[in-house]
């Protein structure tokens, strides 16, 4: 069989060169060759053996070097966006029934959450009572929280509240704040026995005294007189005697503090152990001459 003969011109890419040349490689063309369907056959059609023949490998895909290892392009770059949290309890500028409440709201993140920072501020010291503390931290349920004592705040004073959470590759959120009031679970309760509603007080003074009562103590009772005849109080501010043995306090209203023929406006409130003030008891009053008439008494001439 008649065999035709070309030359063919194969590249190679040389690794130690990392560059290509070109070679020339007889091919024998045998245009009635059939390949055989027998993959473990070593012969070709015309019986001629291939065992011995020569065969050129070229360099698999993973070998060349234009394969090197390049970036994972399916590997997702670090995070660089900060968590979200939000505040979920309590409200803004709401008044807490108690000293001791929890915080808590809600937190986010691409990555992970590594902690949750907690900063109290209270207005009744002016100053930090809690700076970064840690708050418990529920990855399954991506909440947080943070128990608020007795010792953070300052009863009838408000109070600020800051939180900021950080995820693992230290990207902080922005600070999330609220302010709120605080409260008492129950406030002392105050009341008015002396002078007695709807009777006039004598213009030379008189006592003004009643009862202030709280199950954690009264701390102190205050006292403001009003004179109406001059428009302005006369006493302000100014601390009654408080008796706990029988939880009653009292005041001395000097005449020079009233004006006789006028009224006389006079309020009272407490204040128990844990700071907490009970409302106002007050009442408004004449103020009258008590003074007997002096003078003689004349009876058939004769003086009495």
């Amino acid at each position: 069989m008649q065999k035709i003969t070309s030359l063919i011109v194969v590249f190679f890419f040389t690794c130690s060169q990392l560059a290509w040349s070109a070679h020339s490689v007889p091919i024998q063309f045998d245009p009635d060759y059939v390949p055989t369907t027998d993959a473990s056959s070593e012969y070709t059609s015309d019986g001629e053996d291939q065992s011995q023949s020569t065969t050129t490998d070229f360099l698999s895909e993973s070998d060349s070097p234009l394969s090197a290892a390049t970036p994972d392009e399916t590997q997702s770059p670090p995070d660089t966006a900060p968590p979200e949290l939000t505040i979920l309890s309590p409200k803004s500028l709401e008044v807490t029934p108690d000293t001791t409440f929890t915080v808590y709201g809600a937190v986010t993140d691409q990555s992970q959450v590594e902690e949750v920072s907690v900063y109290v501020y209270d207005f009744g010291r002016l100053r930090y009572t809690v700076t970064g503390a840690k708050a418990h931290y529920n990855p399954g349920e991506g909440t947080w929280s943070f128990e608020v004592l007795p010792d953070y705040v300052s009863i009838g004073q408000a109070t600020n509240l800051l939180i900021q959470a950080k995820d693992e590759y230290g990207n902080w959120s922005s600070l999330q704040g609220i302010q709120i009031f605080v409260g008492s679970p129950s406030e002392p309760e105050v009341t008015i026995a002396i002078p007695a509603s709807g009777v006039g007080v004598s213009d030379r003074g008189f006592t003004f005294e009643g009862t202030a009562s709280d199950p954690t103590g009264i701390e102190e009772v205050r006292v403001y007189v009003f004179d109406e005849a001059r428009g302005y109080f006369t006493v302000v501010n100014r601390l009654a005697d408080y008796d706990p043995s029988t939880n009653t306090w009292s005041f001395q209203v000097d005449q020079s503090q009233i004006t006789l023929n006028s009224n006389v406006r006079l309020l009272v409130r407490a204040k128990d152990k844990e700071g907490a003030w009970s409302n106002w008891d007050r009442m408004t009053l004449p103020v009258e001459d008590f003074t007997s008439p002096e003078g003689t008494i004349s009876i058939n001439g004769d003086n009495a």
